[in-house]
């Protein structure tokens, strides 16, 4: 399908109902918000403390950039990331961001004194390594000039790392002349180099280096072998094509991480224009737009933005979005155009927001991420869901038998149009690797999804599958990129007792559901089940009572009313020890 014409087509929006609703206190904030929180670790939110405070902030995925520090920094924070888990009480999973072909400035260090340059002034950028950092010679990490494609005329971006854009701190390049090693260039502004770190961004540079560095490769190793949490998602910086993805996942596969899911970062113009390939291949987009700002002209950002959000959405990948509230990093509240900027983010589909240099060097970490999220659960409030669900549903071929989807995904829909209709404040999800949880997400639930997911054979604690070392809990916590899942982890039943632990799983979601405040009694929750490998599943709906709950066959009307996503009535699944 031609993704062109998704273009802004999924940008709906529900009205406020009143005025008060903007005037008034805002009672929504007691509800969980939908939109998945990415935050990076840095010098600022190392601590077991800092950790404990974000994830109490909503943190979802804490992410470690290879960027910045040593393997063994990251490990350790690691470990205090782990304490923070064991303190709170608080689901989180984690991100890899390996460096790739990321440029970094060499010959400093974090004590470097910063270094003034004038409008006009020369600067030599050369690829020497044995040269030092001085602002008019700054050396970096291609190991040459031809590599990445340098020629007169070429624009480079020389700014602090995860803080780009800002004039004062930012050096705007033009190469002017290339001769071996060094590339002579004209400064275009007046600015301060300055920071722990420094990067280049080279305008349409030519990568063509491995996706993996060699020191990516070194630290997932180190990582696969003394970290205690699993790697749920590597993201691969400046992915360039679908052949990026399909690498990592060999070299995951060799490490023992199989099970590691890939997340493709589109941050320059190969990716942009291979975005549709890699949104394919990939488990889920980062759209990273630091970068890619200095690569697109201002002018066309949107078009890239929504462009990519909306055929993530209707490929059922979640999308995470960078660069949002740069301002936070010192301040305590964003600008109105970044509070705006993260509601529309909503509102244009996206699962989830990426903080970068706001949570790694920022004062505030938590504050910044309450905030965010706080502006999220608001665009959530006026979110047109039915008006998503319908456009998803037409891409699909429409309503009736032409609608072309899996079982998986007509028994997810299905399971949305139901708590929709209903007014249900909870979708429960029984899956084994995730799909539904994520299909279901797709659709984008008025409501709040947990997911019950029931490890398949080989992850169990003790078996000798790939992942048993994690007992399964690794595809419960990749459940937390899907937007408005909360996922739960249960045991893998026998085929015996298939039918009374999968009875006794949904009593344990409804109960949890209870006592953190999503269902009461009375309320009617959607359940979906769908059993790996089986022809049939099944949609149901159940009543929460005091002690129990209540199951009631799905009708809406009639069963006709679903008759159009799946094909026969919803039938009861025979026994099964695993879901899709």
């Amino acid at each position: 399908m031609d993704q062109s014409g998704l273009i802004g087509s999924l940008n709906f929006v529900a009205p406020s109902t009143s005025l008060d609703s903007i005037l008034e206190p805002d009672p929504a904030k007691l509800r969980t918000p939908l939109t998945r929180l990415v935050a990076t670790l840095g010098p600022n939110s190392s601590s077991v403390e800092a950790l404990s405070s974000l994830l109490q902030a909503g943190m979802q995925i804490a992410r470690f950039d290879f960027s910045y520090g040593t393997t063994e920094w990251h490990l350790e924070t690691q470990r205090a990331l782990e304490e923070a888990i064991a303190i709170t009480g608080l689901q989180c999973a984690v991100m890899l961001d390996i460096l790739g072909t990321e440029v970094l400035v060499t010959g400093r260090n974090e004590d470097t004194a910063p270094v003034e340059l004038t409008a006009g002034a020369e600067v030599i950028v050369t690829c020497d390594s044995t040269k030092e950092f001085t602002g008019h010679v700054i050396p970096v990490s291609p190991r040459s000039l031809r590599e990445i494609g340098l020629k007169p005329g070429t624009e480079i971006f020389i700014g602090q790392y995860l803080f780009t854009g800002s004039e004062n701190v930012s050096a705007y390049l033009t190469v002017k002349q290339v001769s071996g090693t060094e590339a002579t260039c004209v400064c275009n502004n007046t600015c301060r180099l300055e920071g722990r770190q420094l990067t280049a961004h080279i305008a349409e540079m030519e990568r063509n280096g491995p996706v993996l560095a060699d020191s990516d490769f070194a630290s997932l190793r180190a990582w696969a072998e003394k970290s205690t949490l699993h790697v749920d998602y590597l993201s691969i910086s400046f992915c360039r094509n679908s052949d990026d993805v399909r690498e990592c996942r060999r070299a995951l596969s060799q490490l023992g991480l199989e099970t590691t899911r890939v997340v493709a970062k589109i941050e320059d113009r190969e990716g942009m224009i291979n975005y549709q390939a890699i949104i394919d291949e990939a488990d889920g987009i980062i759209f990273s737009r630091g970068n890619l700002g200095i690569d697109l002209p201002a002018e066309k950002m949107f078009l890239a933005q929504k462009l990519v959000l909306s055929a993530c959405n209707f490929a059922g990948k979640p999308v995470i979005v960078a660069r949002v509230v740069d301002t936070m990093i010192e301040a305590p509240r964003p600008t109105r155009a970044e509070a705006t900027d993260v509601a529309n983010l909503v509102l244009d589909g996206c699962d989830g927001i990426l903080l970068g240099a706001e949570t790694w060097m920022g004062r505030d970490p938590a504050g910044t991420a309450k905030t965010v999220l706080d502006i999220a659960r608001q665009a959530e409030l006026v979110f047109n869901h039915a008006g998503h669900y319908q456009a998803m549903i037409g891409l699909l071929g429409g309503s009736g038998g032409n609608a072309n989807m899996s079982k998986v995904e007509a028994l997810a829909s299905s399971a949305v149009r139901a708590a929709d209709k209903l007014g249900a404040p909870l979708i429960i999800a029984f899956t084994g690797t995730g799909r539904t949880a994520r299909i279901v997400a797709k659709y984008r639930a008025p409501c709040s999804v947990i997911a019950v997911v029931v490890p398949e054979p080989g992850c169990e604690p003790g078996s000798k599958g790939p992942s048993s070392r994690w007992g399964g809990t690794h595809r419960a916590s990749q459940c937390l990129l899907y937007r408005g899942v909360l996922p739960l982890l249960a045991h893998t039943p026998t085929q015996r007792d298939a039918i009374d632990t999968t009875d006794r799983q949904l009593e344990f979601a409804i109960d949890y559901a209870k006592k953190h405040g999503l269902v009461k009694v009375g309320d009617q929750v959607v359940v979906s089940q769908c059993p790996h490998g089986q022809d049939s599943g099944s949609v149901k709906v159940v009543q929460v009572t005091s002690n129990a709950v209540r199951l009631e066959s799905l009708r809406l009307g009639s069963t006709a009313d679903f008759s159009h996503l799946m094909g026969d009535s919803p039938r009861s699944p025979a026994p099964a020890a695993s879901f899709a």
